[in-house]
């Protein structure tokens, strides 16, 4: 009788020698709900004797770096408390040119494992050398047409098969040693290839892992269905991928196993039209192999570099650490004085990523090259952090505009300039960024020209936590890039900013008015 699995990922784990951090993402969840779901759909309990045992393909549909390894690793080891659970991995195993043996010798030596018996039990000693599978082909093998086109005569060896445990050899006719596995992926290729022993052979594979399963749960106190666990099949190549689901479709149909698929599916689509053409609707075709498609929600873009980020090397203590001034930093407090530092420090990072539209992928990607791009700075370098990110995600995400950069034309035109068309199309001039301004750091004093008499003193401005929209930010910070250094124009600017009063804070458009002095200067 299904049992019900209890889900709990509040504490990291290690898992085949892979840590997995602790559930930051709130996924557990989605683990609680398709265990019931598909434990319910792989074994009907009130149905009589056989017809409780059922099968269910479903398709996990997520995008590309948004956890589905993370989440099918930690799944799989909360299912086989109760249940036969078998990973593959099928992006580590393209190399192969048999997607079906892969799954199967997937599926034998994990239930084997689960199973508790090793490979010199008697139960799985012929399994182990696919003599057990040689022995369900038998009816549709005939040695000398075998013979001819896989080079091995596989009823001269059945009788060896029969005994052949994990001391003795299988030999063929000259007494040689046989490579069972090389065997077993031939005979299995030659009979699915056969038109007439197709059927045969796939009913033997099939009545095979029933067994294997039926042996897993005789031997555990384990409840059917099976789970049968698919990753990575979006990143193989188009051809493998392919291959792999219409080879596997033959098993998909076994009674009390339920296979789970994990795509990315828009990119899985784009490998069958690469396979069957730019026309073909790929939607349709893999419609064929689920009966069900699950999507997994879109990640939090903070989450999301929780997750998959080095957060330390990019925050402001991280980057003071290793000797780096940044302009502007992050924000003490923030909006309305909510969250810690690495709180709104997150918000940053996720404001940019999300303002132009990054995937899950795309953000990872651009995470990676900015690591990358600190870690090679040397000590004492000054950075802008913001406008570094800034100009990634425009590089990864609109390539085109990004190449118009270096043209000061693009700020020409006021409300009708190629930057601020760009800006009002992706809402840059709505989202925030949420900043400090650090004066006795940029502007510590002031210069007045009084004839040739040059006046040194104290800046009046307050250092302020501020807020200044993507937009603005970036239209200040590169126009000053685009201008260089110009000495008269940052003394006028200057001497203009300084004059009237008291000590004060800025405000934002103060500010921006300042910001290519403040680059200059810094």
């Amino acid at each position: 009788m299904p049992q019900n699995v209890e889900i709990n990922w509040t504490s990291s784990t290690t898992i085949e020698g892979t840590h997995y951090p602790k559930d930051t993402l709130d996924r557990a969840k989605y683990a609680q709900y398709l265990t019931n779901f598909l434990a319910s759909k792989g074994y009907e309990e009130s149905a009589e004797y056989d017809d409780k045992k059922r099968n269910y393909v479903l398709n996990l549909n997520s995008e590309w770096g948004s956890g589905k390894t993370y989440f099918l690793r930690r799944w799989a080891e909360n299912l086989k408390a109760n249940h036969p659970v078998v990973y593959v991995d099928a992006w580590h195993q393209d190399y192969s040119d048999d997607p079906l043996m892969t799954v199967i010798s997937s599926m034998t030596k994990q239930l084997r494992e689960q199973a508790g018996k090793k490979e010199d039990k008697a139960m799985f000693s012929v399994v182990g050398k696919a003599g057990g599978l040689f022995k369900a082909l038998a009816p549709a093998i005939v040695g000398g047409i075998t013979k001819k086109f896989t080079g091995i005569d596989f009823a001269a060896v059945m009788n060896g098969a029969e005994g052949a445990n994990a001391e003795s050899e299988l030999t063929d006719e000259d007494d040689k040693p046989l490579d069972m596995s090389a065997a077993a992926s031939k005979a299995v290729q030659y009979m699915l290839d056969e038109h007439e022993g197709k059927a045969k052979a796939i009913s033997a594979l099939k009545e095979s892992v029933s067994q294997w399963l039926e042996a897993v749960t005789s031997l555990t106190e384990k409840n059917f269905p099976a789970f049968v666990l698919i990753d990575e099949l979006d990143r193989c190549r188009p051809s493998y991928a392919v291959e792999m689901l219409e080879t596997i479709k033959h098993i998909f149909n076994i009674k009390g196993v339920v296979f789970v698929v994990a795509t990315d599916t828009e990119q899985l689509q784009h490998a069958v039209k690469v396979v069957y053409g730019e026309g073909f609707d790929a939607a349709i075709y893999l419609g064929r192999f689920f009966d069900a498609r699950y999507t997994l929600r879109e990640n939090n873009y903070e989450q999301l570099l929780e997750v998959h980020c080095d957060l330390y090397k990019v925050s402001m203590s991280g980057l003071s650490d290793s000797g780096l001034t940044v302009w502007p930093r992050c924000a003490d407090k923030g909006n309305n004085d909510t969250g810690t530092k690495i709180d709104i420090e997150k918000r940053n990072l996720s404001a940019i990523l999300r303002a132009f539209g990054l995937s899950a992928r795309e953000a990872i990607q651009v995470m990676e090259r900015l690591v990358s791009t600190i870690t090679n700075m040397r000590s004492g370098s000054a950075m802008n952090l913001y406008y570094l990110v800034i100009l990634m995600c425009m590089k990864e995400k609109h390539p085109e505009f990004f190449t118009k950069l270096k043209n000061k034309i693009i700020f020409s035109g006021n409300s009708q300039s190629s930057w601020n068309t760009f800006a009002h199309n992706l809402h840059l001039e709505e989202t925030l960024l949420e900043i400090h301004i650090d004066t006795n750091s940029f502007l510590t004093e002031f210069i007045e020209s009084n004839g040739s008499i040059k006046i040194r003193r104290q800046s009046q401005y307050l250092p302020t936590d501020t807020t200044v929209t993507i937009s603005n930010f970036f239209f200040y910070i590169h126009s000053s890039m685009q201008n260089g250094f110009n000495r008269d124009n940052t003394y006028s600017q200057l001497m203009s900013a300084n004059r009237g009063g008291e000590r004060r804070s800025f405000d934002d458009k103060q500010y921006w008015q300042l910001a290519p002095v403040r680059m200059q200067l810094g």
